[in-house]
């Protein structure tokens, strides 16, 4: 770290190890000589983020944008704020616009496909998730978001075929289990699905989901 040449990895290096006061001198130092740079904006915003501080986040976000419009780290940044704060149309729109850039776009796409499969547009989550797949096959979480759309979408054969490709500690999270479960039953695999259903772990609503796919199954 020490002989890191870049002065804006040496930042952010900063702000990682929790030092904001160096990390926030250091971005004073290189105003300007980096003022007109989305990069050195973007890596302010961050520090900001990683402080706690999401408003100032998000100025400098916009700040970077302002030199760079469109600038795709900035605007998946800006929407993963968005959706942490519960606005997720805004989170949305930021997201789609960072597709719009064409470089650096796995990060937002991956962040938009679970926004859509959360608010149950499956089907085009369904693409996003295989896409961003087909690039990182053994990415488990993408392997079970694609399950799950595809489950959601009703096509249940494409789904039983990638959920069985999901890994066992996943299968027993809630999210990805339930569905599973009742995947299971849909393709045939009724004694499957109620092992499924038991081996996975709920909690609060999930447990009312629990109970109607028992239902469904008839367990």
């Amino acid at each position: 770290i020490a002989q890191m040449k870049d002065p804006l990895g040496e930042m952010i290096l900063k702000c990682y190890g929790r030092d904001f006061e160096d990390g926030f001198k250091l971005a004073e130092s290189l105003f300007e000589t980096h003022q007109n740079l989305p990069t050195y904006w973007n890596q302010v915003a961050t520090c900001h983020l990683m402080q706690g501080n999401e408003r100032k986040a998000l100025l400098f976000y916009n700040k970077a944008l302002e030199v760079t419009p469109n600038y795709v780290p900035a605007l998946n940044n800006i929407g993963v704020i968005y959706a942490k704060g519960g606005q997720d149309q805004k989170s949305l729109v930021a997201l789609q616009k960072s597709l719009a850039g064409g470089k650096f776009t796995k990060t937002p796409r991956y962040n938009l496909a679970f926004l859509l499969l959360r608010y149950g547009l499956a089907e085009e989550a369904a693409g996003h998730f295989r896409g961003l797949s087909e690039e990182a096959p053994q990415d488990a979480e993408l392997r079970a978001g694609l399950a799950n759309s595809l489950a959601l979408s009703g096509r249940w054969q494409d789904a039983w075929e990638q959920f069985n490709q999901v890994p066992d500690s996943l299968r027993r999270r809630s999210d990805v289990g339930l569905n599973m479960a009742l995947t299971a039953h849909k393709v045939g695999q009724s004694a499957m699905a109620k092992n499924i259903l038991d081996s996975t772990e709920t909690s609060g609503a999930d447990r009312t989901y629990a109970d109607d796919i028992r239902q469904v199954i008839g367990e």
